[in-house]
């Protein structure tokens, strides 16, 4: 297996913040809660947690890998927030992935090559989806009501996404390759609504750079002139 043996995986996009550790040739360490509306608070502890269970120090973790959603916007800062500092205080690499990406290699290992198409709630009375062959991605991430998502004999697929199986699209991106992809921003296309991302490569690394999907609903004054 290419880069870091130590993996340290980390998700809030949706209710469930979820934090796992893996170690090669170790059963993963995983701590898991449920709790929309808590994530800052809970996310450290469950970080603290998994490295304890481990018998691990902080500084022997070799990367880290966070989900970039999509997911709304103070729940999925959380992870990220924590994976960038975490990294930055270790001089350690972090990576992203797509969190329907990690939910869609679960359910792979089992159904493999089934259509199926990833649902996460978004809350205001929509969803996130993404359509998958398979582990691989062949739409990018969108955000609309659950009437809108295209579900002609496809699997909607809506279940917690496991925070093994966020590491373990990490590690199958490198063992792919060793290089990132340099990514600044993800565009957006106004002309299919707020959320539906243009360009996001399929399984492969990516920066930790959240995909929210929606515009924030804080305006400047600007804004709102």
């Amino acid at each position: 297996m290419k880069g870091p043996t130590n993996i340290l995986a980390i998700d809030t996009s949706t209710n469930r913040i979820a934090v796992a550790l893996l170690q090669f040739g170790k059963p993963p360490v995983v701590a898991i809660k449920d709790d929309g509306l808590r994530h800052a608070e809970y996310a450290a502890d469950l970080i603290k947690q998994v490295i304890k269970d481990s018998g691990l120090m902080m500084q022997e973790l070799g990367g880290i890998v966070c989900g970039i959603g999509p997911g709304p916007f103070t729940g999925l800062r959380v992870g990220i927030v924590s994976a960038q500092s975490i990294g930055y205080a270790l001089n350690i690499p972090v990576f992203g992935i797509c969190s329907h990406d990690a939910i869609a290699f679960e359910y792979a290992q089992k159904n493999p090559n089934q259509d199926v198409t990833v649902i996460t709630d978004a809350r205001r009375k929509e969803v996130y989806w993404t359509r998958y062959q398979g582990i691989k991605r062949i739409t990018t991430p969108i955000v609309s009501k659950l009437e809108e998502v295209s579900n002609k004999g496809v699997k909607l697929l809506h279940q917690p996404l496991d925070p093994v199986s966020l590491a373990n699209v990490a590690i199958e991106a490198m063992n792919r390759t060793e290089k990132r992809v340099e990514i600044k921003s993800f565009a957006t296309d106004s002309a299919q609504g707020d959320g539906a991302v243009v360009a996001l490569p399929n399984q492969v690394l990516l920066p930790p750079i959240p995909l929210y999907l929606r515009k924030p609903d804080a305006l400047t004054l600007a804004e709102r002139a």
